[in-house]
Formats: structure tokens, C-alpha cells, sequence
């Protein structure tokens, strides 16, 4: 999607080595072939507002950070990340689009955000591994980092601040033989082991973040949803068919709630907090901690609204919507849109359901359908077709509270969409070729690229070119919204033999891993 508006992207400076890094040598885990079996990979997970989303009636925009797919294998870490193999999915089966365990995150309170000062990459420190690793994770949370590498089927955990590089605890994690995630959370630190298949049981530990003492364990399904509560952890489990709440200090249930027949949708309620939550390249914003409500879209179409506290039904109402509408939780409301041709839609109070609907959009003719659904920045913003050609989509904005279409702008091949404040972008895929456009908040285009976009805050985002080329590194450039001049800034290149579907960042700092180690850089200050 080149715009000649937007002039020809400058190369970007290489990333200078960091210091003490040592030469990356030939990588002995050259990418296996892929799995012939679909959903033979880790469990894919998800998020509510501020991730990438995929309207398939799993909980869009916020909601579904992409559908599951297939993963990479453990050893495969050099292909592009789930939400760019978007194509690939909408082409599954449905029984390969149940294949995936599901984390969501709910709403936390951030307040504004002021424009970074990015800067050219600078060196923070490295962590060697002791051994080359095959499997190689991070994770941030604020000023603290986690790197994790696999030593021999184990799994080897470090924890370190990432302003230093200094190391806090390490920590070996027995009890599975392959790896495939690690999730950085306030109350705890989530270690998920790798099963191809989704029908076996995987084990997922919780970590103390202080000291990297085990506090629980539990095996979960690869068909299972996870989501994070106040001082909580959301689980729903098929295979009992609950929700539970366990608590992350003992891993003991909370509360437990039946759930009806059929495969329902799982969805926390979100606000304008997650968009200023940074995201990861699958979409998914850090966690937090924030309305704790929890919907349960059934397939019969019932609806009801639990308290993440006590499990307790807050409101509910049958015959309102489907797991396959496009829904969004957001800021208190329930917004439906029906997954058909000349849709409409409306929104209900999550503290009661049974009152009337709020009307906020109907499509202009009966050619068109919906096909994202995402918060964005106070407003509601949808993807749109006609007729199902991806040539003819548009961005609408919706009034998210009063209702009404405040503007719409040609978004020809979008499929996904990203709160950035008040900006959004959508993002494109053809041919495994990432591009994305960002519009602001009236609607204009100010940003225009082949790679992707995360975001760091509510004011800030980056933008990622080359993500997985097989040479060249990753360019890394830096966007403030405020005083945004038309260019990112060039922050530098990623060296070679960086495994970039791994990296973590906060709003200053990125964690990379390659094989042997971890490096830090710094990219912006206050």
C-alpha cells in the first residue's frame, strides 16, 4: 500500500553490536518443516482492547488478537507473527480454528501518556545463555524482564532489570519437554509448556516474580481460555465446561460457574485503559487489572455478565447474540454487530442486559458486512466490505456513546485493526506482505508502510519492517501522536540472528534474543 504522500522509506541505520556480544554463529535449529497437521503448534492466545483484532465472532478487537492457526514449531521462530497469517487462517477449518488456548487480558487504568523523545539505538547490556538454546522466550513487564532458554528439555529462567541489564533470581523449570511461552503479569510469571495437540493437557506454571519460586501449577488444554482477573486468573476449561477463577497466589479455585452447552464465547470487559497498554507482535497488550466483569456469549444465544470477584451472574438475557457476531466489551457496554450482509450495530448495559439497546450504526445498503470490530480511541471502529471484496473495505468510526457514523476512509485489503490512542491502524496482508496504514482521529491517513505497527502507550507506537526475512535484520522506526510531523523516527536495524518474533519491549527499551543470549537496547527517553 505505497503512497507517494509519504515519499520513500530511508534506510535505517544498523543497529551497532551490543557491547560484549559475541559473533552469532551458524544457528544449528534451522527451521524444521512445518507440522502437517493443523493447530500442531503452541496455543495461540488473545486479548481484548488494544489487540490486533480478527472479527470471527471469538472475542474481536478486543477480543481476538488473531484466530488461532499454526504456530510456530519449537526451534521455528523465524516466520511471521499469527496475526500476519490471517489469509492463511480464514481458509481452516473450523476444527482448526477451536485449536487454541486463549489469554485475555481486561481493562487497566493508565492515565495520558506524553510524546517520547526517541534516539538511535544505544546498548544496554547482554545476558548469555549457558548453552545455545533452541527455544528462546522473553517477556516485560514495566522495568522488570524475563528470559527464558531451554537447557537440556529444561527450561532456564532469568529475571533482570531492563533499565541495567542487572540479574534478580534465575530459576530451572522442570516438567515438560518442549516450551512455548512466558507471560509477565503483576502477581505472577505464566511459563507454558509446548503440546502439538490441543486435546492433550500442556502444563502452565506460576512463577513468584520476585524470587521465581514455583507457587502452582496446572494443566490446561490447548482448546482452553485464559484471562487475567484482579489478583486472579480466568480459565475456561472445556473439558469440565466451567469458568473458574483461580487465585495466582495458591492456584486455588475462586469461584467455579457452569457454562452452557456448546462452544461459547469468552470476552472481559475492556476500556480506553488498554489502548494505552503496550502490545506485543501478536496483538496482545500486557496484562492488567480493570473492570473484571466476564461475558459469556452462548451458542443458543443467551447472554450473561459475571463478576470476576465472586463468579456471581451480574445480568443476563437470552435471544441477544451468537458466538459468531462480531462483539466488543467495552467501556461498560456489550456491542453486537451481526456477523450478516446489511447489519447493524447496537450496544446493551452490561448492568442490565434487559433494558433497551442503544442503535449506533446500520450499514448504508445490504451489500455490506462487517468484518472487524475494535475500540479506538472513545469510539467503536469497524471494518467493512461489500459483498465480501477485500478491494472495496472501508474504516467507519462510530459514535461509541451517542451512536452515529462520524466518518469512514478507503482501507482497500485491511483485515485488522489496532487502537493507538486516538489514532488506529489497519493493518493489510497480501502475499505474507505486512503493510499498515494509520489514520487519526478525523480520519486522515498519516502514516503509511509495509511492516507493522505495536504500541507503546496511548501516545506512542513502533513501527516494525522485515519481520521475518530471512536476511536483512528488522528496521525498527519510533511515532509520537503529539507534534507527529509525518515521519517516524529511524531508531536503527536489528543485527542478523535475532529472533524478533521474541523480542519484548516497555516504552523505552527492547529485549531481543538470538541463540546464545539476550541483548537490551534503549530507543527513547522521557
Amino acid at each position: 500500500m505505497a503512497d507517494e504522500r509519504y515519499g520513500p522509506v530511508p534506510p535505517p541505520p544498523p543497529l551497532p553490536p551490543p557491547a560484549g556480544s559475541p559473533v552469532t554463529p551458524p544457528d544449528p535449529w534451522s527451521p524444521p518443516p512445518s507440522p502437517g497437521t493443523p493447530g500442531a503448534a503452541e496455543p495461540a492466545w488473545q486479548s481484548p482492547a488494544g489487540g490486533w483484532s480478527a472479527g470471527t465472532g471469538q472475542p474481536p478487537a478486543p477480543g481476538q488478537a488473531l484466530g488461532p492457526g499454526q504456530p510456530p514449531a519449537p526451534g521455528d521462530r523465524r516466520r511471521l507473527p499469527r496475526w500476519l497469517v490471517m489469509i492463511a487462517v480464514a481458509t481452516a477449518t473450523a476444527s482448526v480454528i477451536s485449536f487454541a488456548a486463549v489469554l485475555l487480558w481486561p481493562a487497566s487504568e493508565s492515565g495520558p501518556h506524553a510524546p517520547l523523545d526517541f534516539r538511535r539505538f544505544t546498548s544496554v547490556a547482554r545476558i548469555d545463555f549457558a548453552t545455545a538454546s533452541r527455544t528462546t522466550l522473553t517477556a516485560v513487564r514495566g522495568d522488570r524482564g524475563y528470559a527464558a532458554s531451554e537447557q537440556d528439555g529444561d527450561l532456564h529462567v532469568v529475571a533482570f532489570e531492563v533499565a541495567t541489564g542487572a540479574q534478580s533470581w534465575q530459576r530451572t523449570i522442570t516438567g515438560a519437554p518442549q516450551w512455548s511461552r512466558i507471560v509477565a503479569t503483576q502477581g505472577g510469571l505464566l511459563v507454558l509448556a509446548y503440546e502439538p495437540d490441543p486435546t492433550i493437557p500442556r502444563r502452565m506454571f506460576v512463577l513468584d516474580p520476585e524470587t521465581g519460586e514455583e507457587r502452582w501449577h496446572q494443566d490446561v488444554r490447548g482448546d482452553d481460555q485464559l484471562f487475567f482477573l484482579r489478583d486472579a486468573l480466568g480459565w475456561l476449561d472445556r473439558d469440565r465446561g466451567e469458568l473458574r477463577g483461580l487465585d495466582l497466589a495458591t492456584g486455588g479455585d475462586r469461584w467455579r460457574v457452569d457454562l452452557p452447552e456448546g462452544e461459547p464465547t469468552v470476552l472481559p470487559v475492556t476500556s480506553d485503559a488498554d489502548l494505552a497498554r503496550p502490545t506485543d507482535l501478536r496483538g496482545d497488550p500486557s496484562p492488567g487489572a480493570g473492570d473484571n466483569r466476564i461475558v459469556v456469549v452462548a451458542p443458543d444465544r443467551s447472554v450473561r455478565v459475571i463478576d470476576g470477584d465472586d463468579g456471581r451472574i451480574v445480568s443476563e438475557r437470552d435471544n441477544l447474540a451468537g458466538p459468531d457476531d462480531l462483539l466488543l466489551a467495552y467501556q461498560g457496554r456489550l456491542f453486537i454487530a451481526a456477523a450478516e450482509p446489511g447489519y447493524r450495530l447496537d450496544s446493551y448495559d452490561l448492568a442490565a442486559l434487559s433494558e433497551v439497546s442503544q442503535a449506533h450504526y446500520e450499514a448504508p445498503d445490504a451489500e455490506r458486512y462487517p468484518d472487524q470490530l475494535a475500540a479506538c480511541g472513545g469510539r467503536v471502529c469497524l471494518l467493512e466490505t461489500v459483498s465480501f471484496d477485500r478491494d472495496t473495505t472501508e474504516l467507519v468510526a462510530v459514535d461509541a456513546v451517542d451512536g452515529g457514523e462520524l466518518w469512514r476512509a478507503p482501507a482497500a485489503g485491511a483485515e485488522q485493526l489496532l487502537g493507538v490512542g486516538e489514532w488506529v491502524a489497519a493493518a493489510a496482508n497480501v502475499d505474507f506482505e505486512p503493510s499498515v496504514v494509520v489514520y487519526d482521529r478525523a480520519g486522515e491517513p498519516v502514516l503509511e508502510r509495509e511492516g507493522l505497527v505495536v504500541r507503546l502507550n496511548d501516545s506512542n507506537l513502533l513501527v516494525l519492517t522485515g519481520i521475518g526475512a530471512i536476511t536483512g535484520g528488522v528496521s525498527v522506526a519510533g511515532a509520537a501522536i503529539e507534534g507527529w510531523d509525518g515521519d517516524p523516527f529511524e531508531v536503527g536495524r536489528l543485527p542478523e540472528g535475532v529472533l524478533e518474533q521474541e523480542c519484548s519491549w516497555n516504552e523505552r527499551h527492547l529485549v531481543c534474543p538470538d541463540r546464545s543470549g539476550v541483548d537490551i537496547w534503549q530507543f527513547a527517553v522521557d
